[in-house]
């Protein structure tokens, strides 16, 4: 499709529009990892009609370059639907799901026959549809132009901030105020756009190395570049208490990876235009703009007393109870192998196992570590991808920090996305980020910009 518009002097297409459109609105209604959520009800359909439209306008160029994420996709995808296949039981007779269902099909006296892998193939399905919208993130995203994929990072920073202060507003209004969005949340907590504090924290965790991107990339003169800098400077300040309103203990390890990343990734950029004038004594205005965003801060931290900090010396007991399931679960998943219990089963697999000295009145509903969780419900196969990613990952991610020769830009992105991967699956061992829409969405954008490398000697592919 043709460009339609300008922004400034980049011409953006159909596809950028519809796609920033679907980014946002999955952000505002895409923040629960709850299958009961309501607004799921229109998210994934949203989600499968633009997985249509990317489908239809996808062309060969685009496939060979993000062939690896999209492939791996896939396989997920088809790992799934192969749970839920009627035959799927006949590869594997003799796991745990079997004997359950002979016994039950005893008791009501029916007669066995074809029936699925998955334990509950209902939550299994609910597995395949969430996988609708990073599909359809990458899908419709990798057909975008390189400098359109440059123009999502002001973007993402722009929804990162909102959601910060959203979640400010949150903690100021006290909790049961109409600014949470969803009915299950931390009262009380800033969990912004989100349901989850420590979702809410990892997103603002994932802004130190897209800021630091931001203040490397861009051209103009030398006071245009050093403005966005500080401006970059200080909005990296005021993510520090913004993390830590939040009461994320996990949030505050994600933000010294991101901000080792930030650091990484940040060089001086150099000035692509002479300067028209010069800005005198500007130490005033930097000294100005940092006493306010330092005095904020420190209001911010006070107003939320350090949540974070606090909840590091106090351990509340669902905490404890998160780290004690993790042994037992090993140990029983090992009884589904080789193909697992079948996504989103944990839940229901855990009450039949669930040991005497854990139960509770409440059930436990998640691992709260996603390499666990996979090696129960996807078995050897599950493994398999996700070993397979992050080796595809690492090695896209070398060459992004690699003395290739390849485009600064495309370069910058990379490693902003690598950084971003990094993080979410720094997360995902003590959480679930990924089942999140709106981060699952974010997490394929990461992977445009690590798989979006543009070598200089090259026709840059999918730039027309």
């Amino acid at each position: 499709m043709r460009a339609l518009t300008n922004i400034g002097s980049r011409e953006v297409s159909f596809r950028f529009w519809l796609f920033i459109l679907f980014v946002f609105f999955i952000v505002f209604t895409g923040g629960s990892s709850r299958a009961d959520a309501q607004s799921l009800a229109i998210v994934r359909p949203t989600a499968l009609v633009v997985c249509g439209f990317a489908l239809w306008t996808i062309s060969r160029e685009h496939l060979l370059q993000y062939r690896m994420p999209i492939s791996l996709m896939f396989a997920a995808l088809a790992l799934q639907l192969f749970h839920i296949s009627p035959f799927s039981s006949m590869f594997s007779t003799d796991t745990p799901t079997e004997q359950i269902m002979s016994a039950v099909n005893l008791e009501l006296g029916v007669s066995s026959g074809l029936r699925p892998l998955a334990l509950v193939p209902d939550s299994t399905m609910n597995a395949i549809f969430s996988l609708a919208v990073p599909f359809a993130a990458l899908l419709l995203g990798c057909q975008l132009t390189r400098s359109e994929r440059a123009l999502l990072l002001p973007i993402m920073l722009i929804i990162g901030f909102f959601s910060g202060v959203w979640g400010l507003l949150q903690v100021t209004g006290g909790s049961q105020n109409s600014l949470y969005l969803y009915a299950l949340t931390n009262d009380g907590a800033a969990v912004g756009l989100f349901a989850n504090r420590n979702h809410q924290a990892t997103l603002l965790a994932c802004m130190f190395p897209m800021l630091a991107a931001y203040a490397t990339m861009g051209e103009g003169t030398a006071e245009k570049l050093k403005v966005k800098g500080w401006a970059a400077a200080a909005v990296a300040i005021f993510l520090v208490p913004l993390i830590l309103v939040t009461g994320s203990r996990t949030g505050v390890i994600l933000s010294i990876i991101g901000i080792a990343f930030a650091a990484v990734i940040y060089r001086k950029p150099q000035p692509s235009q002479a300067s028209k004038r010069k800005i005198r004594n500007p130490w005033p205005l930097y000294a100005a703009v940092g006493l306010a965003v330092t005095s904020l801060g420190a209001i911010t931290l006070i107003l939320s007393r350090a949540q974070a900090l606090s909840r590091f010396t106090s351990r509340a007991p669902a905490d404890e109870l998160r780290f004690q399931i993790w042994g037992p679960i090993t140990k029983f998943a090992a009884d589904y192998l080789p193909f697992g219990s079948g996504g989103g089963s944990f839940a229901m697999t855990y009450q039949v196992y669930e040991p005497e000295r854990l139960l509770m009145a409440s059930h436990v509903n998640q691992v709260h570590n996603d390499f666990i969780d996979v090696f129960l419900t996807a078995g050897i196969p599950g493994i398999i991808i996700v070993l397979l990613s992050l080796v595809v990952v690492a090695k896209a991610g070398f060459n992004a920090f690699s003395g290739l020769r390849i485009d600064s830009q495309s370069k910058e992105l990379a490693k902003t996305g690598l950084a971003i991967f990094t993080i979410l699956a720094a997360a995902s061992m003590t959480d679930y980020p990924l089942r999140v829409p709106s981060l699952s969405a974010f997490m394929s954008i990461s992977l445009l910009w690590l798989f979006g490398i543009q070598r200089r000697t090259k026709e840059k592919a999918g730039t027309n």
